[in-house]
């Protein structure tokens, strides 16, 4: 008996746990974006599902309620396809006519389906979805919605709104549009006596209608006269009568000329289809307009090119600075003069010998070269020395002198006392060979 009941409990258990799975079926849809202009009379609702299988909409219904009015939709078809990861937009008439809107999947009655000022609005789509909200978190600027991306029905946002419907279709939303008071048609109504009609801040604006007698099948606005005056156009391509009360313009026949624009290279002017109009043709294809002349222009040849210049010859090779002038080499010292030869002495009858006097020692002197490059060495005169001896036997006296530049070449010089000195040696040369007689 246990057993029993524990199977049963588990089977039961197993089915609360276990996921929610895709049957075919219509109930794994979510509410996504909800949108609203500021009078509610364009707005739609995307829903839209991860699952497959879940197209089949048929008997089943969405439903809003505004501060306790419900207004219900009741779907009639399926969706044409399978719902994996798919949308689809339930939205007012007009909407797809408008900027950036796609083609909805359902279309709603006319009218505001939900109120945008209801303090309290609720959407919900057989009972599997439900989006709560108050008017003030609506937004109906006309380029933003309301969006439940965690399709809990609580953490709501807003951003731009993006329409996209079964097809994939995806809308770039400005839906700045309006529709005429009491309907879901355009502004535009299509009378053109009652002039065009505009869109302005969510509002339709009357066109200015025609002033005079209107022709709606020719699309024409005849104005009454009673003189030609009144009938001017200030269009000088048009003729203009008053017939019965009646202006007409009339196009001039095409070609008559008509007043010029000002300027040269737009061409001729002329009237075209009741307008004055600009041929465009100034110059001959082979010219070029100049506006700032009023002239046409040759199209010029570019000149040849111009002949390179010779090779350029190069300069003469620089000559080098002059090497600088050596100093002056130092004067030598003068050669001291050699001392004056002893005179002999006169020699002793026998054996006994005289000698000469002792010579004066040399003097010298020596100059020092100072040379720079390339100058040349002064030479100095070297001192000039005497020497003179004598013997018993009546030797020669002489003086010599001698000097030195330095390393270059030696200059001689005799002393004034060296003749002397010489003479007198001969002179005693001559004594002694008498004696010697």
């Amino acid at each position: 008996m246990l057993r029993k009941l524990v199977w049963p409990a588990l089977v039961l258990g197993s089915a609360l746990v276990a996921p929610r799975t895709a049957h075919a079926s219509f109930h794994l849809w979510d509410i996504e974006e909800i949108y609203s202009n500021a009078d509610g009379s364009i707005q739609y609702i995307e829903l839209s599902t991860t699952s497959g299988s879940q197209q089949f909409l048929s008997t089943h219904a969405i439903s809003a309620t505004s501060d306790g009015t419900t207004v219900t939709y009741d779907f009639t078809t399926n969706l044409p396809g399978d719902s994996a990861q798919k949308h689809f937009i339930i939205a007012t008439p007009g909407f797809a006519d408008l900027p950036g809107a796609v083609t909805p999947d359902y279309v709603l009655p006319c009218g505001a389906f939900f109120d945008p000022d209801a303090a309290s609005i609720t959407i919900d789509f057989a009972g599997q979805s439900i989006v709560a909200f108050t008017g003030a978190q609506l937004p109906t600027d006309g380029t933003a919605a309301l969006y439940d991306l965690d399709h809990d029905g609580l953490s709501l946002t807003t951003a731009a709104s993006s329409p996209r419907n079964f097809g994939d279709d995806l809308g770039a939303m400005d839906l700045q549009g309006c529709l005429q008071d009491g309907t879901c048609e355009p502004c535009e109504d299509g009378v053109f006596c009652n002039g065009a009609e505009s869109c302005a801040g969510s509002a339709c604006v009357t066109g200015e209608a025609c002033a005079g007698v209107c022709d709606e099948l020719g699309e024409t606005c005849v104005i009454s006269c009673l003189t030609q005056d009144e009938c001017d156009d200030d269009n000088e391509c048009t003729l203009d009568t008053c017939d019965l009360t009646i202006c007409s313009n009339t196009a001039v026949d095409d070609g008559t000329s008509c007043t010029d624009d000002g300027l040269f290279c737009s061409g001729t002017e002329a009237c075209l289809g009741g307008s004055c109009e600009s041929d465009g043709i100034a110059c001959d294809v082979d010219e070029t307009c100049d506006e700032a002349t009023d002239a046409c222009d040759p199209q010029g040849t570019g000149g040849s090119g111009g002949t390179g210049g010779a090779p350029g010859t190069g300069g003469a090779p620089g000559t080098g600075g002059a090497a600088g002038a050596g100093g002056a080499g130092g004067a030598g010292g003068a050669g001291g003069a050699g001392g004056a030869g002893g005179t002999a002495g006169t020699g002793g009858e026998g054996p006994g010998s005289g000698s000469g006097g002792e010579s004066t020692p040399a003097s010298s002197g020596s100059g020092n070269p100072n040379a720079g490059p390339g100058a040349t060495a002064a030479v100095g005169t070297g001192a000039t020395t005497s020497t003179g001896s004598g013997t018993g036997g009546g030797d020669d006296l002489s003086g010599e002198g001698s000097g030195s530049g330095c390393d270059c070449r030696v200059g001689e010089r005799r002393g004034p006392g060296d003749a002397l000195a010489f003479a007198l040696a001969l002179a005693g040369v001559a004594v002694a060979r008498r004696r010697r007689r």
